[in-house]
């Protein structure tokens, strides 16, 4: 008889008894590597004479030894190349809403299958991982392009290009604001109120409406859970774009 999975081999009784008072082992853990990896070394700006870091991130400066960050450097590549869009299409805005805080909340990953959280590695392949986003590194990724910019400009003018610099407005990261309060802001609410009393709105459906707005703006629930982070211009650079 073949087999195709080591699970599914047959034991012998020692075997079978001595592995039924023992909890089954994960084939994969999580480990700290000998020194600062690659990646991280880039992120953190280390000095390869000094061994100092001047990180681009401000919190990772002000970390103490043994706090535990989560940085994710493709999530703040990618809020880059979207202000870099909206730039160079000549206006846009992007709406970012997920689940975090505004800044790291210390060891966030987490897996789940089947609706209840597992070890994230437990089964890879078949459990989805996740971790909260940190709109603070996100708006710090939007408005440092944005010093950046200013600075590479002012380098390369001469006095005869100063007359020339664009009026326009860079693009920046506005918020994040809760979920409540950006739906608050957008109308949702009287939205809602309006719906359920129209003549032939029914009873069941009042309460789905009211139902989904609770689960949308209670803090315990989406409310507060819930982060919106807008990029874009302000308006007549003096407005914020609605809803914050």
């Amino acid at each position: 008889k073949g087999y195709t999975n080591v699970d599914d081999l047959p034991q012998s009784s020692s075997s079978s008894s001595s592995s039924d008072k023992k909890e089954k082992k994960q084939r994969f853990r999580f480990v700290l590597p000998p020194d600062t990896t690659p990646a991280l070394r880039t992120l953190l700006h280390v000095d390869e004479k000094t061994g100092k870091t001047h990180s681009s991130i401000t919190y990772l400066d002000d970390a103490a030894p043994g706090d535990i960050i989560e940085v994710n450097p493709d999530g703040m590549m990618l809020v880059q190349d979207m202000a870099a869009f909206i730039e160079d299409n000549g206006g846009g805005a992007a709406l970012i809403i997920d689940y975090g805080e505004e800044g790291s909340g210390g060891d966030t990953l987490r897996g789940f299958k089947k609706h209840k959280q597992v070890h994230p590695l437990s089964l890879p392949g078949w459990v989805d991982v996740t971790a909260d986003v940190d709109f603070g590194a996100l708006k710090m990724a939007v408005n440092s392009r944005k010093q950046q910019r200013t600075s590479s400009t002012s380098s390369s003018q001469t006095p005869d290009d100063t007359t020339n610099t664009s009026k326009e407005d860079p693009i920046v990261a506005f918020g994040p604001i809760s979920h409540c309060h950006f739906l608050a802001s957008m109308g949702a609410p009287d939205r809602v109120v309006r719906l359920i009393e129209q003549d032939d709105t029914t009873d069941e459906q009042a309460q789905e409406l009211f139902d989904a707005l609770e689960r949308l703006m209670h803090p315990d629930q989406m409310g507060e859970r819930y982060k919106v982070l807008a990029i874009g211009r302000k308006k007549d650079g003096i407005f914020h774009p609605p809803g914050f």
